[in-house]
């Protein structure tokens, strides 16, 4: 690493532990309000260390739709969700420290680097294969239609209803099989063109079903290997298209809160962002999946002071949760997934913050162990050789809406599952490329 790039480092850490100390400051006063500006401030200094990273920084600017929540709460007095269990600041204070040591250590143990404008020869790691190709691509039309199956949105009027939709995990693992689809892709305009196509059928269908999560995985793994990984596409363009699918996703859940609006082409109710900056002035709280999941995080503190979850416990959750991977749920207890555990007593939306996950399972130096297993991984695809690594790291980039605010099993499951399926495929075909990768990394 030259000059230039270690002063950048140290610049960006002398900054991050002024704010933290400040931030020490304000927990000490109990001036929470303050500690949330803290952290939204920490959050845009990554963003821009990593605006030249584009992977990165895509992570950070989704790291920031959290952070920025916990403002509502702390600063304009708003409840964050409809769910009312542990709203308060003694549970919320507790959700921001430990989310803003994630982010703390996250930007600080992952250096700017020479690898920052990498481009990705995918071809210099993976054989193109056409019997895996179309193989790959007919199990991915089985996976989609046995994913969704049901009444769509239009049909049956409303979003996510369980009676008349059933959503299945075949649905999400579509994605991982997109990825070998990818992978062993001949590099040819025609292939090219069918992946595309294949993206928008998926895509089409989820969101006929009230599905967005899976989209944006699906999309962050076809715009990384075709651009991103490419070094076709700035940060520049990036944050243009993400302001774009910001208000794209907006009017899709204008619509998916009242699919009639699509079909009787109400264009007012369609295109409604009054309340894309501002919340209703005769409104409690606000209505996000952010605040949602904030309040779930909550729960889960307020679950361990309850009694419901004691040490050991807690510490078994985390052993249950990674061979949840491989073990049918009707053998694992109720606390193997905090997010739905005692939910019969205390009600939330479900999903929680990494870094609270990692807190219920090992105190207060679990955020920081997920920083160093996420910065590991992070760091590794910008320099590895080991193919197995890089299917894993590839992941931890696509799954992150799934790792980051709803569980961290999928660090575990969605990734290792792809690991496996590519040690499968290896043991029968060779699809191994170049044996001297490191190489095509300088």
């Amino acid at each position: 690493m030259n000059i230039s790039l270690v002063k950048e480092n140290v610049a960006y850490l002398i900054l991050s532990i002024i704010i933290s100390l400040l931030s020490i400051y304000f927990i000490l006063f109990e001036d929470y309000s303050y500690l949330s500006i803290s952290a939204t401030i920490l959050n845009i200094i990554f963003i821009f260390k990593f605006k030249k990273t584009i992977p990165i920084f895509i992570l950070f600017v989704f790291i920031l739709l959290y952070t920025n929540t916990f403002n509502y709460f702390f600063i304009s007095n708003y409840y964050l969700s409809v769910w009312p269990d542990f709203q308060t600041q003694h549970y919320f204070k507790y959700v921001l420290i430990n989310h803003f040591v994630f982010i703390l250590f996250l930007g600080n143990l992952i250096s700017v680097n020479k690898y920052s404008n990498l481009n990705f020869d995918i071809e210099a790691y993976f054989k193109p294969n056409n019997y895996l190709y179309f193989f790959f691509i007919f199990c991915f039309f089985i996976f989609l239609y046995l994913g969704i199956k049901g009444e769509n949105i239009f049909i049956s009027g409303i979003y996510a209803d369980s009676e008349s939709m059933k959503k299945t995990t075949f649905h999400e693992y579509s994605i991982l099989l997109y990825l070998f689809i990818l992978i062993y892709s001949p590099r040819v305009r025609r292939y090219f063109l069918i992946n595309t196509l294949l993206l928008i059928i998926f895509i089409f269908k989820t969101l006929l079903f009230g599905g967005r999560i899976e989209v944006i995985q699906i999309f962050l793994l076809y715009f990384y290997f075709y651009y991103v990984f490419q070094a076709k596409v700035s940060y520049r363009y990036v944050i243009l298209f993400s302001m774009t699918a910001f208000f794209l996703l907006h009017i899709f859940e204008n619509i998916r809160n009242n699919p009639s609006i699509l079909l009787f082409l109400d264009y007012n109710s369609i295109f409604d962002f009054t309340n894309l900056f501002q919340i209703e002035t005769n409104k409690l709280y606000i209505d996000s999946n952010q605040g949602d999941v904030i309040q779930s995080s909550a729960r889960m503190f307020g679950l361990i002071e309850n009694g419901y979850l004691p040490f050991p416990t807690r510490l078994f959750s985390f052993l249950l949760n990674i061979f949840s991977s491989i073990l049918p749920p009707f053998l694992l207890p109720d606390f193997s997934n905090l997010s739905i555990y005692k939910q019969d007593i205390y009600n939330s939306g479900g999903g929680g913050l990494i870094s609270t996950y990692f807190f219920v399972w090992f105190g207060y130096i679990g955020p920081v162990i997920a920083s160093l297993i996420l910065s590991y991984f992070i760091k590794k695809f910008y320099t590895t050789g080991n193919r197995y690594i890089l299917i894993y790291s590839i992941c931890i980039f696509i799954t992150f809406p799934r790792w980051f605010a709803y569980n961290p099993i999928h660090l575990f499951k969605f990734c290792i599952y792809a690991v496996i399926l590519y040690w499968i495929v290896n043991k029968f075909i060779d699809t191994r490329h170049n044996e001297n990768i490191n190489k095509y990394r300088h």
